[in-house]
């Protein structure tokens, strides 16, 4: 291992990590939890990487924003590691040992904040930085693949045998790898790839045949056994790997996970071991082909390591909407849809407070591609209710669905007032035959919404009521609080909407570029035996053939007086989403 001090003062400026992105990387190793590197000024830590609970964790404190990395679990058991992360208008992107990790959808680049900071990094036995690196342009995730060296065997296979020195290694490691390239030579061609024997008998081995992989240890009086099944009789070079981490077995070949199998076995497991095969078994029958290389790690490889070993091409990934992102708790339920334009729109709860469904503050956001996803534009906040924190209306749960014929996007979304959620919802319609949303104070008396934002009399008479597009009450010009809102928050409250919950529809004839306003739809399709009606989220269709073409579907569900029981169905539109029926 390089020597590099306990603390390293490396200097980075725009010309290595400008602020609007670049690519940091560090190799590095680990067998603990603490702090990986730091990278900050004199006033403030910028961005932090550390290793909690067997995982990287990547803070940036200035953002507001904690990541934790859990795919990287396993780093501490062994080898050294890179890591790359890096910065720019697509957000955040973490690597480990060549292949993505993590995304994150804000750009965390730590000279945002840190221009004149220096890099701290760890350099003890058990956790420190071999290596650290700043470039002022964000690699490619091929670029990062390729940087990366093929992880080495502890114990590389050199003959059909192990020496007698690497067996004496074997005992009591029950954390490891078994790698192996083999190929037999086609259908019926079957045989051992590795074996182990004690003293008296064969008491491990790895064999192939016209159903695939097995890969059986005699442990405990007991033989265990874990099976891949597929066809790898090709004739061709495979990869075979075989984890035991975890409290499992894995088996990959060519870089895929065909088992995950709970119950871990590897050599330290077996008694009396004192001989390993390669590519016979312990009698010297040998595999119907060859194995050609490979060997054993002390340790188990991470999922980078393993594709690294198979040369799989790498992905990548961006997050549209996650934690932090535009200061939000949280982001879930999305719905994803391409125009016959081609361009991609995705929607999402935006979760501002916390990440529960409602009550809630829940705005409805999208973000779109005019390039097949390889860059986004900015969020936009399509349905935003009033009211701040988990008091505020909300809507959740949306349903997309593009008319391939006229490009319409139509979402239709469920919509609560503050205070109520799937669970605590009242039964009924909330609005007339004709849509007007149906009113009350706080005596009981009801009234009438009507389009121009006039409040009426159910019989039609004029209030001195009126309302806003955001649900605002005047009376007589002063303010009476909002018709959205939990009951009893505000102390101007005057008419409030029906304790339901309802379904709204937007729609959008330019690519998601603007929307219309909500509409509600509740007199279309609801009935006044429901407590819940919603969309099972997600994407509609619309239907390409037979006499209904053209269809547009949204699935949906409801309950009656007991949310514990729910039915389910479809609404349907037979004019491009202007009207709504249940199916």
């Amino acid at each position: 291992m390089s020597h590099i001090p306990n603390q390293i003062h490396q200097t980075w400026n725009s010309a290595l990590l400008p602020e609007q992105g670049g690519t940091l990387h560090a190799a590095f190793h680990v067998a603990t939890d603490g702090m990986l590197l730091e990278a900050r000024n004199a006033e403030r830590v910028a961005l932090a990487v550390t290793v909690s609970r067997g995982s990287l964790v990547v803070e940036a404190p200035e953002d507001h924003i904690v990541l934790d990395v859990e795919d990287t679990y396993g780093v501490q058991f062994g080898g050294i590691h890179d890591l790359h992360i890096t910065f720019g208008d697509f957000g955040t992107r973490i690597y480990l040992d060549g292949y993505q990790a993590f995304a994150c959808a804000t750009n965390i680049c730590p000279s945002k904040y840190a221009q004149t900071g220096v890099f701290h990094c760890a350099n003890e036995a058990h956790i420190g930085v071999e290596r650290l690196e700043c470039f002022p342009e964000a690699w490619t995730s091929e670029r990062i693949q390729g940087s990366i060296p093929v992880p080495q065997p502890d114990i590389e296979f050199a003959a059909a045998y192990l020496a007698d020195k690497d067996v004496k290694t074997l005992h009591g490691v029950t954390d490891g790898t078994i790698y192996a390239q083999f190929r037999v030579r086609g259908v019926g061609q079957f045989g051992t790839i590795l074996a182990a024997r004690d003293d008296d008998r064969q008491i491990m081995n790895v064999d192939i045949d016209d159903d695939g992989f097995v890969y059986r240890a005699f442990v405990k009086g007991q033989w265990c056994e874990y099976r891949a099944h597929g066809d790898w009789n090709d004739g061709g070079w495979h990869d075979l790997v075989i984890r035991a981490f975890r409290g499992a077995v894995d088996i990959y070949v060519d870089g895929n996970m065909e088992t995950h199998q709970p119950g871990q076995v590897f050599f330290g497991d077996l008694e009396g071991l004192s001989y390993v095969s390669i590519g016979e078994d312990t009698a010297g029958v040998r595999l119907c082909g060859e194995v050609r290389g490979g060997g054993l790690f002390l340790y188990p490889l991470g999922e980078g390591q393993i594709r690294k070993i198979s040369d799989v091409p790498p992905t990548t990934d961006t997050a549209l909407f996650d934690k932090g992102y535009e200061g939000s708790a949280s982001y879930r339920i999305p719905s994803l849809v391409t125009t016959p334009s081609g361009v991609t729109i995705a929607g999402a709860d935006q979760r501002v407070v916390i990440s529960n469904d409602a009550p809630n503050e829940i705005h409805f956001v999208v973000r779109r591609s005019l390039d097949s996803g390889q860059t986004w534009l900015p969020l936009q906040t399509v349905i935003a209710f009033p009211g701040d924190g988990l008091d505020g209306a909300s809507v959740i749960d949306s349903c997309i669905v593009c008319d391939r014929e006229t490009g319409r996007v139509t979402v239709i979304i469920d919509h609560f007032p503050g205070g109520r959620g799937f669970a605590n919802v009242e039964k009924g319609l909330g609005l007339d035959a004709r849509g007007r949303l149906i009113l009350h104070d706080g005596e009981g008396t009801e009234y009438l919404l009507q389009p121009d934002g006039a409040v009426t009399s159910l019989d039609g008479e004029a209030t001195s009521y009126r309302v806003d597009e955001d649900g605002n009450v005047t009376r007589d010009g002063e303010s009476a609080g909002n018709i959205y809102l939990k009951e009893g928050v505000d102390p101007h409250e005057s008419l409030l909407t029906a304790r339901t919950s309802y379904l709204v529809e937007v729609h959008s004839d330019d690519d998601g570029e603007t929307w219309s306003k909500p509409r509600h739809i509740n007199h279309m399709v609801k009935e006044g035996w429901m407590g819940f009606l919603g969309t099972s989220p997600g994407n509609g269709i619309q239907l390409s053939a037979g006499k209904h073409r053209g269809r547009l579907l949204i699935p949906y569900y409801c309950t009656g007086t007991s949310p514990k029981f729910n039915a389910g169905g479809a609404l349907i539109s037979d004019d491009g989403g202007q009207t709504w029926r249940r199916g």
